[in-house]
């Protein structure tokens, strides 16, 4: 092919080009680009099969506009649909955080209930991080070695756990019969008589 025909190949291949991303003609030549009409606009066979090879060339991977836009805008809303689903998350893990530390603290309370005089300062002390509870709220771990730990250091925040044996005398169970009036009787007339 000349030098003079190869240029008169790349102007008609740039123009199907352009025409292509003006949507005038289809990415895949379809009916828009074929021999035919290459060689009505005044090719030769040979030039309309180059025209035709560097076409298909050149247009490998093109888009269409109106499909770049739909993917654009679906991407767009994608994106701010993973926005919109990473705030969400974060509000989910804010709560599950705030679930787990109250379970916590319920159950730390149903363990230290009547061991200790200010549960609020023991439950202060402990390591949250450490406990760990069932979804039942049952203490698994992590309390009783803490507690166990603060009751050698700070035995005063603990009640004693000893059980108490009163001592003294055991009350007259005939007291409830006696007859009070007649006592009140007897010790008026020891004072009466003192005087």
């Amino acid at each position: 092919m000349e030098e003079s025909e190869n240029c008169a190949v790349e102007a008609v291949v740039g123009d199907l080009i352009s025409d292509c991303c003006a949507g005038v003609i289809a990415k895949d030549g379809g009916d828009s680009v074929n021999k035919e009409k290459l060689l009505e606009l005044g090719l030769d066979e040979e030039a309309a099969g180059d025209v035709l090879k560097m076409f298909m060339r050149e247009i490998r991977g093109y888009v269409p506009k109106s499909r770049f836009d739909c993917v654009n805008d679906a991407n767009k809303l994608l994106k701010a649909e993973v926005v919109k689903l990473s705030e969400d998350n974060e509000v989910k893990a804010n709560y599950e955080e705030r679930l787990k530390t109250l379970c916590t603290r319920h159950a730390l309370e149903r363990e230290l209930s009547g061991k200790v005089f200010d549960f609020s300062l023991v439950a202060s002390l402990i390591d949250v991080g450490k406990v760990e509870v069932l979804e039942d709220g049952e203490v698994v771990s992590g309390v009783f070695e803490q507690v166990e730990a603060l009751r050698c250091e700070k035995p005063f925040l603990f009640v004693d756990e000893t059980s108490f044996e009163f001592d003294g005398i055991v009350p007259d169970e005939s007291a409830g019969e006696r007859d009070l009036g007649s006592d009140v009787k007897e010790i008026m007339d020891v004072f009466s008589a003192a005087r």
